[in-house]
């Protein structure tokens, strides 16, 4: 091929004489461009932490005995809790300082049950994430039971599968897609 250089330690290891070493630098960055793009996108829902997002009130209606989804916060031993609990999910996030610099966060999925025992059933492990699992992690195991039940005022008292209770308040109901 015109113009095409094979470098001296290339030579002869080819197959085929025509072809020419291809820079694979700028296929691999953009890759990995394209990955993280993917990611940011995929966490631009907020819950990658649930202590920088904004909440909209939950309606007055939102508060019924059965109805444990929205987003709901609290204090734990460890510090305060706000989670996300939708129908199939739940996301955990604690902050152990008072201005949310060491944060764990985790996410996994779940079934809900209500009723006389109503529970929230780990459909695999809920392990948190991030640099600061040291001081501040958590790890709850596929099929933990995390009991609740509403209390007055719409407070959700949620036991963490025999660890802890917390009594939770609504920040906010879910998104509805539009």
């Amino acid at each position: 091929m015109k113009g095409c250089t094979v470098p001296q330690a290339m030579r002869g290891r080819h197959r085929s004489p025509a072809r020419c070493p291809i820079d694979t630098a700028p296929i691999r960055a953009a890759a990995i461009l394209a990955l993280a793009a993917a990611v940011q996108v995929g966490c631009a829902n907020d819950d990658a932490n649930l202590w920088n997002r904004r909440y909209k009130p939950p309606s007055a209606a939102s508060a019924t005995a059965s109805d444990v989804t929205g987003y709901w916060e609290g204090q734990v031993a460890m510090g305060g809790i706000r989670t996300k609990i939708e129908p199939s999910r739940i996301v955990i996030a604690i902050k152990c300082d008072k201005d949310a610099h060491i944060v764990s966060h985790g996410t996994a999925r779940i079934v809900v049950t209500s009723g006389e025992s109503a529970k929230i059933i780990l459909q695999e492990d809920l392990l948190s994430t991030g640099k600061d699992n040291d001081v501040c992690g958590f790890r709850f195991y596929k099929g933990n039971e995390f009991k609740y039940r509403m209390a007055d005022r719409g407070i959700l008292e949620l036991g963490f599968a025999g660890t802890a209770m917390a009594r939770l308040t609504k920040l906010a109901d879910l998104e509805r897609p539009q």
